[in-house]
């Protein structure tokens, strides 16, 4: 009775055993300490191999570029980078290094246009080929928080990229998919290791995640809240696959499968 089962796990495609990942650490190469996540680490429970380091300029510096990540295109504006808290590795844990250099909205509102109420902005694409490539009915996007400050504004997650003449209205045109706040756990500097050589304790940092996600491109943007203690800023982003219904079934049909055989 189990033969069809194994046999049904050897077509499925590659990744589909378990949820696969894209993720993205905006770092600055030139601090001695960050050496950005290399592939034998780990961060925030996904493994290094699946990282990509994209360096920033430094604190105070103009922080606006291009790369790619997985197949991915990556672009970011914010008229600020900035940097707080802890870095390094406990261990194979490099989760602080992810949250230490951040994009930040320290322009009051001008990053991708003067005036457009946005103080950082990223923009994702190549989405569809990544579900496709996964066998994924959607996605989830999830968001790495860091900031100088006392709190975090909240994300717009907008469909589309921001093409065309730049103007006041390029991020706030495009359809809104939902919106992301920290939500677990909002942590000092030392989050999420504690360790004994980084004891740097300002800042907040913190993780939100948007579910049920299939645009193929989308536009990320931290809203300005000038004043109060509020900031937007933000220090990566991971993007998991969610596995087609089917398969999620065929797995869980698996994984029984494969219990019972233990249990004879």
């Amino acid at each position: 009775m189990f033969v069809p089962c194994l046999a049904a796990l050897a077509i499925l495609p590659a990744g589909i055993s378990r949820a696969a990942s894209i993720a993205v650490n905006f770092h600055h190469a030139d601090y001695l300490a960050n050496t950005g996540i290399q592939s034998e680490e780990t961060a925030m429970g996904i493994p290094g191999s699946s990282w990509t380091n994209l360096a920033i300029a430094g604190a105070g510096g103009t922080a606006s570029g291009t790369g790619s990540a997985g197949g991915l295109t990556i672009v970011w504006n914010s008229a600020n980078a900035w940097n707080a808290g802890s870095e390094g590795v406990l261990g194979t844990d490099a989760s602080q290094q992810v949250f230490r250099m951040y994009l930040d909205d320290g322009d009051g509102g001008s990053s991708f246009f003067n005036g457009d109420g946005y103080g950082a902005s990223v923009q994702i694409s190549g989405l569809a080929a990544f579900l496709g490539t996964n066998g994924a009915a959607n996605y989830s996007l999830t968001l790495y928080f860091s900031t100088d400050s006392t709190s975090f504004t909240t994300a717009d997650v907008r469909q589309g990229l921001l093409g065309g003449t730049p103007s006041a209205t390029s991020i706030s045109s495009l359809s809104l998919l939902g919106n992301i706040a920290p939500q677990q756990p909002l942590g000092d500097g030392t989050y999420p290791i504690p360790s004994g050589a980084q004891t740097e304790t300002s800042g907040h940092r913190g993780i939100g995640t948007l579910n049920g996600l299939t645009a193929d491109s989308i536009t990320v943007a931290m809203p300005v809240n000038a004043g109060n203690g509020v900031r937007g800023s933000l220090a990566g982003f991971s993007v998991t696959a969610v596995p087609e219904p089917s398969v999620s079934l065929m797995l869980g049909a698996l994984s029984l499968a494969g219990l019972l055989r233990r249990r004879r």
